[in-house]
């Protein structure tokens, strides 16, 4: 009890003391962090993960002060050892400059895999304060990826360019590329310079100052989509949505792919399921049109072509056999009979009453809905009499759901007209139905395809085509002339003769229109975003 009374006396007299006097506490500061005259900041990162393609690091040192030029010599110590790193014996300063760069160059064919590289710099007496320092140690640490191996040892995969060589109207090419994986992240690949052994490469083509790497993120087999090396998408937040293939093409700088999920990120936009890449049994594989293709020196965010035109773009993992789903297939059906009321008309027709030609074509059927069908390279020389010389396949993609109202989309036929462009077709029945009318209205209008008797049939004036514009639509024009397609499994007397002509037709333009086939008709839809156009390399 005494102690407890003690004890609250002592504090009623501190409490009393407090309060009456008028004398402010003492406050002694801590004394001021002294700035050396020449140091390294401690706010800089120094721990560094380098890479194949990485030749240098930069340290930078500061000063006090600005004045005059300045040497100073920095001793360097590195373990494990210095093989493959090689530095200046001092850092210079400028006049008039409080910073200056002392360099690192890096050499990576010497530098160890794994292994933590310390490297530290000392200037003057290496003092360290809680901000400066006149020593500093960096960490630098280089994680090599590693191959890619087949079942029974295979190290190259095959990469089908159906992106770059279509573009310049050259056949597709398939090559061998090395694939490695981030043994990190496994779900991280890429390919090693997939275009270096590009087969129409000339000298001076390929940029050979660096290693150009194709990333992958393949965590999602259903979503995989181009990448970074640390699996972030490209063209997420704005980032860089290209990969530089490292092809220079010298009228438009190096050439530039990024897939359609990497230009809708890029654009802040909600990729679409369609837009990614699938990899099935070791096959990496897109969808037609859904990769993108620009030149570094003709504004590449604006002015894109599309790549994969016809979906033949592959990657095949070292030692896997070719796939593809059957689900996904567009499969022969055989050979039908093609009266071209398209074309013809529109480019090689020399007399109104003339005969429209007919002539053998392929046919396929989709694999995932049997309405679906396309008519393949009708205006391809050796199918068309009259025909194109281009690689890969075209083709007029028709749905025949419902047999009285046969739908053809707005399509690119893939043929390039001069300064007109790319002529594009579709048919009055897609037209009105995107504008809101239904199957009933359009047969009342009869401007309805059909599908009877093993025929598809477009009667004159349900064709519609046109050129993309500068204000980025197409105005439509309708076609006089009729044309139809007798299918492979057309009952026997189905309508039909083929016929030839001895015509040849210039796919470069100019195209010329034929009985006023190019008066407008208040038509418009809008223009694909990107260009089929085919380049001249």
């Amino acid at each position: 009890m005494k102690k407890l009374a003690y004890i609250f006396t002592v504090a009623a007299f501190a409490f009393t003391l407090g309060a009456c006097t008028d004398d402010e506490p003492e406050y002694n500061p801590a004394p001021a962090v002294e700035e050396l005259p020449v140091y390294f900041s401690l706010e800089n990162e120094t721990d560094f993960e380098i890479f194949e393609n990485t030749t240098s690091i930069d340290v930078p040192v500061y000063r006090k002060s600005a004045e005059g030029e300045l040497v100073l010599p920095v001793n360097v110590s590195i373990t494990p050892d210095e093989d493959g790193i090689t530095y200046p014996a001092s850092v210079t300063f400028a006049d008039g400059e409080k910073e200056a760069t002392f360099v690192f160059d890096l050499d990576m064919d010497q530098i160890k895999g794994r292994v933590d590289y310390k490297l530290t710099l000392t200037i003057a007496d290496g003092v360290v304060t809680p901000y400066y320092a006149d020593k500093v140690t960096y960490t630098l640490n280089y994680s090599p990826w590693d191959p890619v191996l087949g079942p029974n040892g295979e190290t190259m995969a095959l990469f089908r360019d159906d992106i770059v060589a279509p573009l310049f109207g050259l056949d597709i090419p398939e090559y061998e590329v090395e694939m490695q994986y981030n043994p990190v992240n496994p779900d991280i690949v890429r390919l090693v310079d997939p275009y270096a052994n590009w087969p129409y490469i000339e000298d001076g083509d390929y940029d050979l100052s660096e290693k150009h790497y194709m990333y992958f993120n393949i965590s999602n087999p259903n979503e995989v989509f181009l990448c970074d090396k640390d699996g972030v998408a490209l063209g997420t937040n704005e980032s860089d949505m290209f990969f530089h293939t490292g092809l220079i093409f010298y009228q438009d700088g190096e050439i530039l792919i990024t897939g359609f999920y990497n230009y809708s990120l890029y654009n802040g936009q909600n990729p679409s399921a369609k837009m990614v890449a699938e990899l099935a049994q070791g096959n990496l594989t897109y969808g037609v049109d859904q990769i993108l293709v620009g030149f570094a020196d003709d504004d590449p965010t604006e002015n894109l072509y599309y790549g994969n035109r016809s979906g033949e773009f592959r990657v095949l993992w070292p030692g896997a056999e070719p796939f593809a789903d059957p689900t996904k297939q567009w499969n022969v059906l055989g050979q039908g009979q093609f009266t071209d009321g398209i074309l013809f008309p529109l480019a090689i027709m020399e007399e109104d009453d003339e005969e429209l030609p007919t002539y053998d074509v392929e046919v396929r059927q989709y694999a995932g809905d049997p309405n679906m069908y396309r008519i393949m390279n009708p205006w391809k020389a050796g199918v068309c009499p009259y025909g194109v010389d281009y690689s890969g396949d075209k083709y007029i993609e028709l749905d025949c759901t419902n047999t009285n109202v046969v739908l053809m989309a707005l399509q690119s036929t893939g043929l390039t007209f001069g300064d007109l462009g790319t002529l594009y077709i579709m048919n009055r029945g897609y037209y009105l139905t995107n504008n809101g009318s239904n199957a009933m209205q359009i047969i009342a209008q009869g401007a309805n395809d059909t599908y009877r008797n093993g025929v598809i049939s477009s009667k004159a004036g349900n064709l519609l085509f046109g050129f993309p514009g500068e204000d980025g639509k197409i105005s439509l024009s309708a076609g006089e002339f009729p044309w139809q397609l007798v299918m492979p499994n057309a009952p026997a007397g189905a309508p039909a003769k083929a016929n030839a002509l001895n015509r040849h037709f210039n796919g470069n333009g100019p195209l010329t229109f034929k009985n006023d086939n190019a008066k407008a008709t208040g038509w418009a839809v809008a223009a694909p975003v990107f260009s089929y156009e085919t380049k001249r390399k």
